[in-house]
């Protein structure tokens, strides 16, 4: 693939979240987040829904091109505050299993819209 595939945003699916996914020379850059409407995050979420729903909205997004959470090869985890590794770790290392975890880097952050999670993440297309 030569050029960029702009595959959607959020919204272009459906789905609450201000992320977008894209695919170019061979990967599918993805971001997920649970910012409603590109401006606030959805305000009634728990943490707990918020990592969920940054789970699902990304694996919604590689599934547009048919892959899964096998393909990542990178995923990079924006967190608002440390307090919430505690919350998170164990919801995304659930998605794997011990021996499967992409490449991953945590960082604590200011986040726009009053988010408290965004997954930023690169998988690799087959062939």
């Amino acid at each position: 693939m030569s050029k960029r595939e702009f595959l959607g945003d959020a919204a272009s699916f459906g789905r609450f979240g201000n992320g977008s996914v894209v695919a170019a020379g061979g990967y599918v850059f993805a971001v997920a987040n649970a910012m409603e409407g590109g401006a606030e995050r959805k305000a009634d979420l728990s943490v707990a829904d918020e990592i969920r729903l940054c789970i699902d909205e990304l694996k919604g997004m590689l599934r547009l091109k048919g892959l899964d959470f096998d393909a990542l090869s990178r995923c990079n985890v924006f967190l608002a505050s440390a307090d919430l590794r505690e919350a998170f770790w164990p919801a995304f290392a659930a998605e794997f299993g011990p021996d499967r975890l992409p490449v991953h880097s945590i960082y604590v952050c200011d986040m726009p819209g009053g988010c408290r999670v965004q997954l930023d993440a690169v998988a690799v297309l087959p062939g």
